[in-house]
């Protein structure tokens, strides 16, 4: 059917044929009931059919000045999950995982940075896959596709955390007084046994590098002939050592106070993004 607008409209008749048992002992007053059964004869193993409503609309066209009634039957399909919780879901919970494992290890070892790149290339490669088995439109957007994004910038946002701590690890400035202050309060717990230990330490062990810098300059002064200039140097230097190494400590708690902080903020984000999942499923 054309229509004036340019609109054309096919609509393709279909002719079903039935037998139906006939009641007429109330003709002809009667109501009939007469069943249609459609039935799946092949099982799928990704869909169960949940429900079949049946709708009858009258509509109106142009063309007749009586309408038309329709019948619409509705099925309900529901895609068995089991199989897409193994192998799409679980894996990506892993990965959260191995995310949140990323800031125990240790920043001397090396290899955070690689880890952290191994763990998002992996993460592309699921979402590249579940890519192939969606549609191509931009109407909808999968849930799970949602989830697969949100933990590629889990990963991104661990990465730059991974080289912010490794930074400040291996720094060997002088930090400043807020950076400290921010180590000492998350690392407060521990401050007391620390203080204690390298007391302990300090008092059994003969060969500790104060001890061996006084020893130095001891020695410098007791040394006939030596000018004042040796000796000053040697002051200096063995202070610039000393300073050294209390900063390189500093940036070393800086670096284990960011490790722990954001070992909390992404084990927090990973349960929700998670949760958040599992709540909006329907």
């Amino acid at each position: 059917m054309v229509y004036s607008d340019g609109t054309n409209k096919w609509m393709s008749p279909a002719t079903f044929k039935s037998s139906c048992d006939m009641r007429v002992t109330f003709y002809p007053f009667d109501t009939q009931e007469c069943k249609l059964t459609f039935e799946k004869f092949i099982e799928s193993g990704d869909w169960t059919l949940e429900d079949v409503t049946i709708e009858t609309v009258d509509e109106d066209f142009n063309c007749c000045d009586y309408p038309f009634s329709n019948i619409i039957y509705s099925f309900h399909f529901r895609r068995k999950t089991l199989y897409h919780i193994l192998y799409q879901i679980l894996p990506c919970v892993v990965i959260i995982l191995l995310v949140i494992l990323n800031f125990i290890i240790p920043p001397d070892s090396g290899e955070r940075i690689s880890f952290c790149i191994t763990i998002l290339l992996s993460m592309s490669v699921y979402l590249l896959i579940l890519a192939d088995s969606l549609p191509e439109t931009s109407d909808d957007v999968a849930i799970l596709g949602l989830y697969y994004m949100s933990t590629i910038f889990l990963i991104g946002f661990s990465l730059v955390g991974t080289v912010v701590v490794l930074r400040c690890h291996f720094a060997e400035r002088k930090p400043s007084a807020s950076l400290v202050k921010f180590a000492k309060f998350v690392l407060r717990r521990n401050e007391r046994k620390r203080t204690n230990n390298t007391v302990f330490v300090r008092s059994k062990s003969p060969s500790h590098p104060q001890e061996t810098e006084e020893n130095e300059v001891k020695r410098a002064e007791n040394t006939q002939g030596a000018d004042e200039s040796a000796l000053q140097y040697i002051v200096n230097t063995m202070k610039e050592k000393r300073e050294l190494g209390e900063w390189k400590d500093s940036w070393r708690e800086i670096a284990e106070a960011m490790d722990r902080l954001l070992l909390v903020i992404f084990l927090i984000l990973g349960i929700s993004t998670t949760i958040a999942i599992w709540i909006r499923k329907p």
